[in-house]
């Protein structure tokens, strides 16, 4: 590959600097476009296709990267179409940092817009559900409180705050798309899946055996992580329950779900 030559432009009323010219060449191999062609040397300023090459190795290597975020997505259209998405996807959310595992974190909201997937639907539930499972895997540790921590918390009086685990993702989804995802990750089995329009909400976790969880959340627990995530006092969040339920039944439901909760580690007490 023939090195890429850049020259400053004598022509410009200011000289631009070299971090000008490396913002400029940084965006072109992101998004495709040539905005750093005015600064290319002369001997190849006739030719700033010769930009396109850096554009198309990034390509590759962050659709590659996005294959393996997104296996499911590829399995459901195609190793082909996913390209196809990629080389849509990239230029208009290019990666935001150096660091790749940010890459990505718009692919939900991207498919439930791009026309050519609209006959998959779903697609945009499945991706949300993929990028929370891969923050899952490499979110940051915390630790988790234990029942002992919160028996003595809570008796002694002083205001504490739960919230999620680094880990933890509160997601709503439209479709199935947990059965969905559970359903392609045994490849040898055949298995006819249904997809059902069905609202809900999801916690995608890391447990404490560093495995990723899918839990189905009812509308008691929502409100609980729903306060929590906001900041709110842990009697705040549980009062907020207490306030929504409308019998004994209920309670006693959640508070099993609180104490799964728990048990999963996937709370945290805010320091």
């Amino acid at each position: 590959m023939r090195r890429l030559c850049l020259r400053q432009n004598p022509r410009a009323k200011l000289m631009p600097s070299l971090q000008d010219i490396q913002s400029a060449l940084m965006h072109d191999i992101y998004t495709g476009e040539r905005t750093s062609a005015k600064y290319l040397a002369d001997n190849m300023a006739g030719n700033p296709d010769r930009l396109d090459i850096y554009f198309n190795n990034n390509l590759l290597i962050l659709t590659d990267f996005l294959a393996t975020v997104y296996p499911v997505v590829v399995q459901l259209v195609g190793a082909e179409f996913f390209k196809t998405i990629c080389r849509h996807y990239i230029p208009v959310h290019p990666q935001p940092s150096g660091d790749l595992q940010k890459c990505g974190a718009d692919m939900s909201a991207f498919l439930a817009t791009f026309e050519p997937a609209q006959k998959h639907p779903y697609l945009s539930d499945i991706a949300k559900l993929e990028w929370a499972y891969y923050q899952a895997t490499t979110a940051a540790d915390a630790t988790p409180v234990s029942f002992d921590v919160l028996t003595h918390l809570a008796g002694s009086g002083q205001d504490f705050a739960l919230t999620l685990h680094p880990s933890a993702q509160l997601l709503t989804f439209e479709y199935n798309a947990a059965d969905i995802w559970h359903a392609h990750q045994n490849l040898t089995v055949e298995t006819e899946l249904e997809l059902k329009v069905i609202a809900h909400s999801l916690l995608v976790a890391r447990n404490g055996a560093h495995e990723v969880i899918f839990k189905h959340l009812s509308e008691h627990e929502v409100l609980f992580l729903s306060a929590c995530k906001a900041g709110a006092q842990f009697t705040e969040a549980m009062n907020n329950v207490a306030n929504a339920v409308q019998n004994d039944v209920q309670m006693a439901t959640f508070q099993q779900d609180f104490a799964a909760l728990v048990a999963a580690d996937v709370l945290t007490q805010v320091q």
